[in-house]
């Protein structure tokens, strides 16, 4: 589940109110959005493999 990534690595539930409850909803995009924008990726909504593998490393390597 994308949005447990995000809570988990980046702590977006504070920022966006972020629930998760397994769907991809207009929150989920948002958090999804916000992210590939500070990481510099196409921004788009969607979780590609891109932006799931800088999920990954953000989780191993945070700012």
């Amino acid at each position: 589940m994308i949005a447990c990534s995000f809570i988990v690595n980046i702590d977006y539930l504070s920022e966006t109110g972020l629930v998760v409850d397994g769907e991809h909803g207009p929150l989920t995009e948002q958090a999804i959005e916000h992210f590939q924008e500070e990481n510099e990726q196409y921004v788009d909504g969607i979780a590609s493999s891109v932006t799931m593998n800088s999920l990954d490393l953000e989780a191993f390597h945070p700012s």
